[in-house]
């Protein structure tokens, strides 16, 4: 059932303080699978502000006409190479046809008619185009739209990997449809892939399966986004360990800025000028305001840093006000300690010292935790690694259970 616009509004505007829609303790961690994509990641690293309104208030955004676009393409391509040889043009042109008028032009988020029949013809020029130079093709892949989860390092990670081709031996390749430019792309997202594919079970499972080997683990030969408007390839070797262990470092960190609740705004001109979500950021109180300093950035960035310091304060009294939780209007407001790492290598070395690090995946905060809250624990150990630990207070606001 969809909420009130006052409801929804003031939800908003209360979310605005802080994000903690559970207890951040260990047992709560165990409990709960916090479910991770390279689209939240990425999402994160554009603006953590963003992405706590899009994946944690849940506040839609508007349609957008290149997702529709590229999610039917998407489609398309996958049923082209769902057999050999591939569907004649003419099957081809009609599934996208009946996909593109299954959506009007409302849900798809075009301003005017003309826009949508100017996207529907630049579909059917990207599928002739495709199909007449891999309309020989005599090759199935392993797995159209590959999707996985995996549980690592006390996240669930999923992948849908658009096509995953196999070259024996535990070799597969990955490939990604692109329907944007054909500008050059980071790695990350490969990177991303590359890591979960290659700790998937299921995935050798599926190869064992369709082609009666006995693999035990698959190895990333290449990965590669095609861009499918142009047909151009961007390739991509297998990362090394190294590289692959740095990445998975940084999404992890950002797992942990997650939990901990921290969703600064990263204000930049290019990419909030397009956001849905400027009606409810601090940086961006109002339309009128960004005409009024002419999209200047840095009154922007002074206006946020000075808004920012004000809710600091806030939830500051409301922790000194709250022993543990009350009920006011419907909500349940809790104080919820928090944890937070001050030095990595440190924690490393101590572990290691003791023979600990073996034991866990990542040093990440919830698994020194664990470590810390484990009565196995020497109390020697737990003393060392509380001093690189430091703790604090935050302020979570759930609906109240009825």
């Amino acid at each position: 059932m969809s909420k009130s616009n006052n409801q929804s509004n003031q939800e908003n505007e209360m979310s605005l303080f802080s994000y903690q829609p559970q207890d951040n303790n260990t047992e709560n961690l165990k409990k709960n699978k916090f479910y991770f994509s390279f689209s939240k990641f990425s999402l994160y690293r554009e603006c953590p502000l963003k992405y706590k309104f899009r994946y944690i208030d849940q506040v839609p955004e508007k349609p957008k006409p290149y997702l529709i676009f590229g999610r039917v393409i998407h489609e398309i391509l996958a049923h082209f190479f769902s057999r050999v040889p591939p569907p004649p043009l003419e099957e081809l042109i009609q599934i996208f046809r009946e996909k593109w008028e299954a959506t009007s032009i409302e849900e798809k988020g075009y301003a005017k008619p003309e826009y949508d029949k100017i996207d529907f013809n630049k579909g059917i020029r990207i599928i002739n185009n495709f199909y007449q130079k891999h309309k020989d093709n005599n090759t199935l892949p392993l797995k159209n739209e590959y999707q996985t989860f995996v549980d690592l390092d006390n996240i669930t990670a999923n992948i849908i990997a658009d096509r995953i081709d196999y070259l024996g031996d535990g070799k597969i390749i990955i490939v990604d449809y692109k329907t944007g430019s054909d500008k050059a792309r980071s790695s990350d997202q490969l990177y991303f892939y590359q890591k979960i594919c290659e700790m998937d079970k299921k995935l050798i499972d599926l190869i064992n399966s369709k082609y009666r080997e006995n693999i035990r683990k698959v190895e990333v030969y290449s990965m590669k986004y095609y861009y499918v408007e142009t047909l151009k390839e961007q390739n991509f070797t297998r990362a090394n360990d190294n590289e692959i262990e740095n990445f998975w470092k940084e999404v992890l960190l950002t797992v942990e800025k997650i939990n901990s609740g921290s969703f600064d705004p990263t204000p930049n001109e290019k990419t909030c000028g397009w956001c849905d979500y400027k009606n409810l950021c601090p940086v961006f109180s109002n339309s009128t305001k960004i005409k009024e300093k002419n999209n200047n950035t840095d009154e922007l960035i002074k206006e946020y840093i000075e808004i920012n310091e004000k809710m600091k304060e806030l939830e500051a009294k409301l922790i000194e006000l709250i022993d543990e939780k009350i009920e006011h209007n419907g909500k349940t407001i809790k104080k919820v300690k928090t944890y937070e790492i001050y030095d990595r290598d440190e924690i490393i070395k101590i572990l290691k010292e003791y023979g600990i690090y073996e034991k866990i995946l990542k040093p990440t905060i919830s698994s020194v935790m664990e470590i810390i809250e484990s009565n196995e624990t020497p109390s020697e150990v737990k003393e060392k690694l509380l001093k690189n630990i430091k703790t604090g207070y935050k302020i979570s606001i759930e609906n109240s259970k009825k």
